[in-house]
């Protein structure tokens, strides 16, 4: 028995033989039967655990499964003693089979197999260890990148960002940068800001007043994990181009219309 014992040990991790609680379990064997199952069963918490039991072949001996730290009778033959439903038996030939459907950690221990033979009774133990279940860490969805848009009006720089309200987080802050740097929205008479909510998407503007060359950078607005980035390059001279362009297309406009109230 000692040489039987010591082959399982062979068989087992090195820290599983190192327990002391499995150990004591395996001390506990009583059989002259070579068993081709695990003394020690290793499962996953919620998987079922099956605890194998090698009986003389051809026999009508009496088989009962215990628990070895409270001594409770757990089945005998065929009869259950636990009012635990998830206990049940599988006899296959000379195989008692006592199986745990959804294991707990709180099963894990010494099991006792034993089988009444004379003069002596047959004892198998079989350890069971109930791993918890690794915890599922939910995966984030990944929110979509916000948009910023630039534009000109006169010598006013408009920022207009947008962000979809999609997974929550509406009560996030937006945060304005330029160069990476946080922009005091509260200087008024440089920035005017305002926020608007419609159909799951916040639009939040900021008007850039009296813009200069020095407005020149790349601006962010930030909101939580999401970010959208604009680069901004103030052009005053396009602007008055523009604005001299229409003004002349306007006056022409107008002689035009002058002249034709004199041929009239």
């Amino acid at each position: 028995m000692l040489a039987e014992i010591s082959a399982i040990f062979l068989l087992l991790r090195i820290s599983d033989a190192a327990t002391p609680e499995v150990l004591s379990c395996l001390r506990l064997e009583k059989s002259p039967l070579e068993s081709p199952h695990s003394r020690v069963v290793h499962v996953e918490e919620d998987r079922p655990a099956y605890l194998h039991c090698s009986v003389p072949e051809n026999t009508n001996h009496m088989v009962a499964w215990s628990r070895a730290s409270d001594a409770a009778l757990l089945i005998a033959g065929t009869e259950t003693f636990t009012s635990d439903s998830r206990f049940q038996i599988s006899i296959r030939e000379a195989d008692y089979v006592l199986i745990i459907r959804q294991s707990l950690p709180k099963d894990s221990g010494c099991y006792l197999c034993e089988v009444n033979t004379e003069p002596d009774s047959i004892i198998v133990p079989v350890y069971l260890n109930v791993s918890r279940k690794e915890p599922i860490v939910p995966q984030l969805m990944p929110k979509k990148p916000g948009k910023l848009l630039a534009n000109m009006h006169g010598n006013e720089v408009v920022l207009n960002c947008t962000f979809s309200l999609d997974g929550g987080g509406g009560d996030e802050e937006v945060h304005w940068q330029k160069d990476d740097k946080i922009i005091d929205l509260n200087n008024t008479q440089k920035y005017v800001w305002k926020v608007k909510r419609e159909a799951g998407i916040l639009v939040h503007e900021v008007v850039i007043r009296g813009a200069s060359d020095a407005d020149d950078g790349e601006y962010a607005c930030v909101r939580g994990r999401q970010k959208a980035t604009q680069i901004v390059h103030v052009n005053l001279k396009a602007e008055a181009q523009t604005s001299r362009s229409f003004e002349r297309r306007l006056t022409q406009a107008i002689s035009f219309v002058s002249l034709g109230f004199l041929f009239v």
